[in-house]
């Protein structure tokens, strides 16, 4: 995908801040977002036509894979390793997917011929350890013969699978289930914008090297469960892999469910319809009040309805009529949107109106026309309508002055255009609504704050190691795998002084760091096995006697915590015995304790499970979201965060917290210890300074999957 890279960017410095590209228009972003995931194409409903299609010239440099190609994984994979920056340049020399089957258009490329070995799956990436991270790659499989009309079976362009941010530029693709000796071929190659798209052509980008691996992956018959992620299995052809609330996948046939792929020739088993640009059956309902999907999901609401909810990040609402708060804009005369009073139209829904100037709701309210509601902190829900292109995170301006000096017009990853402070050299302060010089990371030095942090050049200390695995002054690449680049670390010895967190340094081969009190992360190297929070020696014992070595979180040394005792919320050095679990009332302090089951339904702020401060169990469902309600006194603060009952964080949630009005407040993501959620008044300012009342906290799954449990803290502080 080719958002304005802000190195790229920072090139116009000199040119100011009128130098950044227009906006897309919004079916440009839906474009440039369906080019993310991998499209497969459902074989049998490919439409070849009856006429012969021409020949091209690049089908004539076809590579065969099974000769120039490395087997491996029991004759399952294939890599090969190469570039394309000899191939022709030109989109005109490369042969084109189909328009709006892929999304994008491709140059530069190279051509690959694969058999299969066996009735499977193909799934090939560019995302893999020797490819270079700046080429944009793109990836499309076809059935062979090779020519200009290509009977494309999947594509991508940025690997659906990866961590974002940053903003992933290699491919990954899946096929659906095909047979043993079907013969296909591969394009890789640089990713162009599709025409229409608005979007500027990366010459930069559009060449590297790359390692393509060509693996079959099992495929399942349809009523047989499955992998929705496509990661470990696909369903054969003619079925799609279908989630159900309870969270169980199954194949279902093409074209017999909601949110299944159309069958052949586009069609759904009626009342269904099939959604021809993406190829999927959805259902309509033409009732107020229908349970509905947000989104271009498979359950929508008829004309003149839409699909609103009134809870962040709820995916499952009700139909409503256009016109109404939450809902699409109506239509009035001569075709202006239009919404009941005192309703405003704002990005085609109908919110509540405020004035320039006034304190607004980022989620509820509607500014007037050229003016942004912009947050007063990260995260926050409330702040203060301002004029397009005048404050940090503002919206640009349209024409040549989008934001006013120092400012800078940032295109993200979302393809929102906010006008954003840019650090310019490393060492200058930075914070996670803001940008560093040429993609430099923005390093936070105090976890404690994760909202506020520092520029740093790669290499530098406590960034990525370089690509070559190279450091500046002295310092050592540490944690460098076939996966992942490492980080710039200071190697001390035992008995040393050392950082908990890693950011700056790391303690010798046999010696981990531990923290020298109950509070900071100031520690000292100790050899393993003799501390909590020390590695687990890798011969008998693993740890000394009062320690136990706990596989799950690492394969540490852990203390154990009665009911009652002090735990360790940050570093998780002691493990609350059975059923009990870490009740943490801060980042740093905590008591072992018995957690309260939520109690269902709690799918809103108006449905919360009640309880003073303490701990809560619960689990996350699709569709699902958790409420729980806490008394705040006036003045007062709160405090929650949301890891696994083990006290890890491998779980992806999102916590919102709202007032007692109902109205939302803030939110976070990765505030907590290892990037778990977190609220806390001592960073927050919206969630400190509050009205008295009851104020809920509502834990969600951002992608609407599912989670089996989690574990709640939460706390009201006085001020």
């Amino acid at each position: 995908m080719n958002h304005r890279p802000i190195a790229a960017f920072l090139a116009l410095f000199a040119l100011g801040p009128q130098a950044c590209s227009p906006p897309p228009s919004p079916a440009d972003a839906a474009a440039d977002a369906r080019a993310d995931i991998s499209t497969d194409v459902d074989a049998a409903a490919i439409d070849s036509g009856d006429a012969t299609p021409a020949t091209h010239p690049a089908c004539d440099s076809l590579i065969d894979l099974e000769t120039m190609g490395t087997v491996g994984d029991g004759g399952t994979a294939v890599s090969y390793m190469g570039d394309n920056i000899e191939t022709p340049d030109g989109i005109a020399n490369a042969l084109q997917p189909p328009a709006g089957r892929c999304d994008f258009r491709v140059v530069k490329q190279r051509l690959f011929r694969y058999r299969l070995r066996g009735n499977a799956a193909l799934r090939v990436s560019t995302n893999n350890p020797g490819s270079d991270s700046s080429f944009d790659s793109t990836i499309f499989i076809a059935r062979t013969p090779c020519n200009a009309a290509p009977q494309v079976l999947a594509c991508n362009d940025d690997d659906p699978f990866a961590s974002r941010p940053p903003h992933v530029t290699l491919s990954l693709a899946t096929t659906g289930g095909l047979s043993a000796g079907t013969e296909v071929y591969i394009s890789v190659a640089g990713f162009y914008p599709a025409a229409g798209s608005g979007q500027d052509p990366n010459p930069m980008g559009e060449v590297g090297s790359f390692v393509l691996t060509v693996s079959e992956i099992p495929s399942r018959a349809e009523g047989e469960t499955c992998d929705s992620s496509g990661r470990m299995n696909v369903c054969v052809s003619g079925s799609s892999c279908l989630v159900a609330d309870d969270g169980r996948a199954s194949c279902v046939r093409n074209g017999a469910s909601p949110a299944a792929r159309c069958a052949e020739g586009q069609v759904c088993a009626e009342p269904l319809e099939c959604d021809v640009r993406r190829n999927t059956c959805f259902a309509t309902s033409t009732m107020e009040g229908a349970v509905c999907e947000i989104g271009e999901s498979s359950n929508r609401c008829g004309p003149g309805l839409s699909c609103a909810t009134h809870l962040r990040g709820e995916r499952r609402g009700r139909c409503v009529r256009n016109g109404t708060r939450g809902a699409a804009c109506a239509t009035g005369d001569a075709g202006a949107a239009i919404c009941e009073a005192p309703l405003r139209c704002a990005g085609g829904v109908c919110k509540l109106a405020v004035g320039t100037g006034s304190v607004c709701n980022v989620h509820t309210d509607a500014c007037p026309a050229a003016t942004s509601c912009v947050a007063s902190a990260a995260g926050g829900g409330f702040g203060t309508c301002v004029a397009d292109g005048s404050a940090h995170l503002s919206a640009c301006r349209t024409g040549d002055s989008e934001c006013d000096a120092p400012l800078f017009c940032i295109v993200d990853s979302s393809r929102e255009r906010t006008c954003r402070t840019v650090g310019r050299a490393s060492g200058q302060r930075c914070d996670n609504r803001g940008v560093c010089s040429f993609e430099w990371p923005c390093i936070v030095d105090d976890p404690s704050r994760p909202t506020e942090g520092v520029c740093r050049l790669p290499g530098e200390l406590g960034t990525e190691c370089q690509n070559d695995g190279g450091c500046t002054g002295g310092r050592r690449c540490i944690g460098r795998t076939t996966n992942t680049n490492g980080r710039c670390l200071l190697v001390v010895n035992a008995g040393e002084p050392c950082d908990v967190e890693r950011r700056t340094n790391a303690c010798a081969t046999g010696s981990s760091c531990v923290r020298s009190g109950p509070s900071g992360a100031t520690g000292s190297c100790v050899a393993n096995g003799t501390a909590a929070g020390a590695a687990c020696r890798t011969s008998a014992p693993a740890c000394d006697m009062g320690l136990s070595c706990a596989t799950d979180l690492g394969s540490r040394c852990v203390r154990s915590g009665a009911m009652g005792a002090a735990c360790d919320p940050r570093f998780n050095t002691i493990r609350c015995a059975s059923p009990t679990v870490c009740a943490a009332s801060s980042f740093e302090e905590g008591r072992c304790g018995t957690a309260t089951m939520e109690s269902e339904p709690n799918d809103a702020p108006a449905m919360t499970t009640m309880g003073a401060s303490g701990v809560f169990r619960g689990a996350v469902g699709r569709f699902d979201i958790d409420c729980f309600g806490v008394t705040v006194e006036a003045g007062g603060s709160v405090f929650a965060q949301a890891v696994n009952p083990n006290g890890q964080c491998t779980n992806n949630l999102v916590l919102d917290l709202y007032g007692p009005d109902g109205r939302f407040l803030g939110t976070d993501s990765d505030a907590g210890p290892a990037s778990c959620p977190r609220i806390d008044g001592a960073v927050f300012s919206w969630a400190r300074a509050l009205s008295a009342g009851v104020h809920r906290v509502c834990v969600r799954e951002p992608n609407n999957n599912i989670v089996g449990a989690y574990a709640l803290s939460l706390a009201a502080t006085s001020r």
